[in-house]
């Protein structure tokens, strides 16, 4: 095997993954009894832990800067986490605009929490199909939407998945940890 030097390598790493890509072999653990990969998105500015046997789905709008990835577990096309990626404008303005994307939501829960860092809006709700957890976080270049469903009847069953993944979500920007308004 020939040998690389770190900084090449680690260059290399960052090119591969500048359109998107899943450490499968580098970076597979298991939470739970759950295999899980990191997925790292340069262009989107996220890294973040899911299960493997999750489809992956990612969907780019480059005109526009923005993007998402959608995990849709295993059996059961109807649980899936969505993360969106946004260049940061108004950030209420976006929140609407994301909540609006799901007509007659109910929200029974809102407050303010820390992921990764930064300040988001979690909220938790349902729709006549599904219950919805939906994070909301702002760093200073991009938005980012977590959003997560599963209808009621399977949604508390992936709350130790669901839990990981949170903790595992990491911004790709330098001046992510930036104290900022809200």
């Amino acid at each position: 095997m020939a040998r690389y030097s770190r900084p090449l390598f680690g260059m290399l790493l960052i090119s591969l993954c500048l359109s998107g890509c899943s450490l499968l072999g580098l970076d597979a653990a298991q939470h739970n009894g759950v295999e899980v990969g990191m997925h790292i998105d340069a262009r989107l500015e996220f890294a973040v832990e899911y299960p493997l046997s999750w489809d992956k789905e990612r969907l780019l709008y480059p005109d526009e800067n923005r993007g998402l990835v959608r995990w849709t577990a295993s059996g059961n096309r109807t649980v899936r986490l969505t993360v969106s990626s946004a260049p940061r404008t108004s950030e209420a303005a976006e929140l609407q605009q994301a909540l609006r994307q799901l007509p007659g939501l109910q929200t029974t829960r809102r407050e303010q929490i820390v992921v990764a860092a930064v300040p988001a809006d979690h909220l938790i709700g349902h729709t006549a199909r599904a219950n919805y957890r939906i994070w909301f976080l702002s760093a200073p270049r991009r938005t980012f939407l977590l959003q997560f469903e599963a209808p009621p009847e399977l949604f508390d069953s992936y709350a130790g998945v669901l839990a990981e993944i949170l903790e595992s979500f990491q911004i790709l920007d330098s001046d992510a940890a930036t104290p900022h308004s809200h």
